[in-house]
């Protein structure tokens, strides 16, 4: 197993480091919607976390960028989210957020308590796999 220039963890093989490149090129979650830059002290994930975390979990937040409630997200979801105070911030997937759609609802995810951000975190990963905007 090959070591990465940059990192004391294993690369795997070459699929696998060709994968983490490509991955590194991508820099979605620095642009809001409108295409505005997110200014730093909003970012989720920043290069240097990169050795706290395993890469998996390191390019999943890359995925997400920050977004707050609004009454039109109150509106998806199966109603869940009636307590959910307009302002209330939360994750978004930065792929089906610029899909341009009338009643288009991109990903929000959106939890109340630390528990629940545990219990349900696999909801991210799993929205990535099948957005449409990937």
């Amino acid at each position: 197993v090959q070591q990465d220039q940059d990192d004391s963890r294993p690369s795997g093989d070459d699929k696998y480091s060709s994968a983490i490149a490509h991955l590194e090129t991508i820099n979605l979650n620095m642009c809001y919607p409108d295409g505005n830059p997110v200014p730093d002290c909003r970012h989720l994930i920043f290069p240097g976390d990169k050795v706290l975390l395993t890469d998996y979990f390191y390019f999943i937040m890359k995925q997400l960028r920050h977004c707050q409630f609004s009454e039109r997200d109150r509106k998806t979801r199966g109603g869940k989210r009636e307590n959910i105070p307009a302002g209330f911030s939360g994750l978004q997937c930065v792929h089906c957020a610029n899909i341009p759609k009338k009643n288009h609802y991109p990903r929000k995810f959106f939890w109340a308590h630390v528990d629940r951000l545990a219990n349900s975190f696999a909801e991210i990963p799993s929205h990535i796999l099948k957005c449409r905007g990937c």
